[in-house]
């Protein structure tokens, strides 16, 4: 089984060019599955930290947002046409439901993020993703090889926006942790804090072939 996993994108403050990219390698490797690793919206308008006010409204951000997302779900699906697409939940796009709870939790019921978030095509999936014996999630954790420790297995995720391949070892044998990096653009206002990180963000897709990992970096800047 061939698996193309795309990390995260922060739309609508995607990079462009990546994303593009990202869809070449679809359509060069035609995977089986192509999963969606989380936080391919940004939602900057719902962040609790502080923010500007002077960059999007909270609907024109989601509009924006989600007309670049279902365009970059269209061109990976026209790409590898018999893929199963998938998105794993994840913080950014969980900060609709978080500010909910906070401000009005009474209509939690309400809330249906598999219509919010709708693409044609596109399972939604909480939380991971287990696909010929790998985990797919979006990531939580501070170190990246902590997630695959966490399972005991392979595990291929976002989140730290880095990009790494680790192999351990335990009673059963080798497995991987596979950090994907992300594909949105560093120079948008709403990533300030890049310039702070201690490791360097990079822009990048996972490959998983029949269990084996390889960390695609895009060949651009």
């Amino acid at each position: 089984m061939k698996v193309l996993a795309i990390p995260d994108r922060h739309m609508p403050w995607q990079h462009k060019r990546a994303c593009a990219w990202a869809v070449s390698v679809a359509k060069t490797y035609k995977p089986d599955a192509i999963v969606g690793l989380g936080d391919e919206l940004d939602l900057y308008s719902l962040s609790r930290y502080p923010r500007s006010h002077n960059l999007y409204t909270p609907a024109e951000e989601h509009s924006r947002g989600m007309g670049a997302y279902r365009l970059h779900w269209e061109a990976l699906r026209d790409a590898a046409p018999d893929a199963k697409c998938f998105e794993i939940s994840s913080n950014h796009v969980d900060r609709l439901r978080k500010r909910v709870l906070e401000r009005l939790p009474e209509v939690e019921h309400l809330l249906d993020e598999s219509e919010v978030y709708a693409v044609d095509g596109v399972r939604r999936v909480r939380r991971y993703l287990r696909l010929d014996g790998v985990q797919y999630e979006h990531g939580f954790r501070a170190k990246p090889s902590d997630h695959a420790k966490h399972n005991q297995m392979s595990t291929c995720h976002g989140h730290t926006h880095a990009a790494s391949l680790v192999w351990l070892k335990n009673a059963r044998g080798n497995f991987f942790n596979l950090e994907v990096g992300w594909l949105s653009d560093e120079k948008s206002p709403v990533f300030n804090y890049v310039q702070a990180a201690i490791k360097p963000h990079t822009l990048a897709v996972g490959l998983i072939t029949n269990g084996q990992p390889t960390l695609l970096k895009y060949p651009g800047k």
